[in-house]
């Protein structure tokens, strides 16, 4: 993991998260949350705001889904291990469901060849095939969340979804956020430190260090 630039040390403006927390309602961030849940979540993104750290969000364990239907945990290590994307995708489920997205996955392998010390990992969703590693030598824990965002934005295009996947920072500090393009270049311009704000793929993994994998 490529180490991380220290803190941009931007001093926190009560003005300035209330406006920016008002544009992120304008522009739909809390279009999926419980109506009850709307002001709670907008009282704790203005008392974190912190645009040289990352944001924030509420977890709620009795839905097992953030009340934004947004931000996620990604560790990295998780989805990598044997099983980890089928928990990932079981994992966001309340938010395809939010989104109407649809998401059947069918024909999963994951076939280590202990010979050659490689993997072979695929499935097929919604009807169409999908490689995620081919003979790869090593630990995924980047690359195997990169792959199964670009095969889950894929799909999301496909349904004419707006909404679709970034990544924040890496490994077991993963993060993953549902977003338009609308709201990630609006939270792209306000928060700072490329290691904790959401990343379009090609550039995280270009921040992070992660070299594209042959398919």
């Amino acid at each position: 993991m490529p180490k991380k630039k220290p803190a941009l040390k931007i001093y926190y403006n009560k003005q300035a998260a209330e406006s920016f927390v008002n544009r992120l309602e304008q522009l739909g961030y809390f279009r999926y949350a419980d109506a009850a849940d709307i002001d709670l979540l907008k009282k704790d993104m203005v008392k974190n705001y912190a645009p040289d750290a990352e944001l924030t969000g509420i977890w709620d364990d009795e839905k097992e889904a953030p009340k934004e239907y947004r931000y996620y945990s990604c560790d990295g290590e998780d989805v990598y291990e044997d099983g980890g994307i089928l928990a990932l995708l079981n994992n966001l489920k309340p938010t395809f469901d939010k989104l109407n997205f649809k998401c059947d996955v069918t024909d999963y392998f994951a076939d280590w060849d202990s010979n050659k010390k490689w993997l072979n990992q695929g499935l097929t969703m919604n009807g169409t095939p999908y490689i995620i590693f081919k003979n790869f030598p090593r630990a995924g824990w980047a690359e195997a969340p990169k792959r199964i965002a670009e095969i889950l934005n894929a799909e999301l295009a496909k349904q004419n979804i707006k909404e679709k996947i970034y990544l924040i920072s890496i490994d077991n500090d993963g993060r993953l956020i549902f977003l338009t393009e609308e709201l990630y270049q609006y939270i792209y311009s306000v928060y700072q430190n490329p290691y904790w704000k959401p990343l379009e793929l090609n550039e995280w993994a270009t921040v992070m260090e992660v070299e594209p994998m042959i398919l």
